[in-house]
């Protein structure tokens, strides 16, 4: 899952990592946290940015109903 509020830049990661990977992209936490229940995610990739003061919504987007713990990768494009 890619996670930014730009749609260029998450269209940008969709077409060079696409042919290898299923990716799926939210351009807000909230949007993060309701596709994370319903896809299959491996790794999140989120905007440092976009996250901001909100580190606490962090742990509701990658803590799955089962219990585990989605790696994150924060990056700043």
């Amino acid at each position: 899952m890619v996670i930014d509020k730009d749609t260029g830049t998450l269209q940008t990661v969709k077409t060079m990592l696409g042919d290898c990977y299923h990716i799926v992209t939210a351009s807000s936490l909230t949007e993060a946290m309701r596709l994370v229940r319903i896809e299959k995610t491996d790794v999140i990739l989120i905007d440092y940015e976009l996250l901001g003061n909100n580190i606490g919504q962090l742990d509701a987007i990658r803590i799955t109903e089962k219990g585990n713990k989605i790696p994150v990768i924060f990056c700043q494009v």
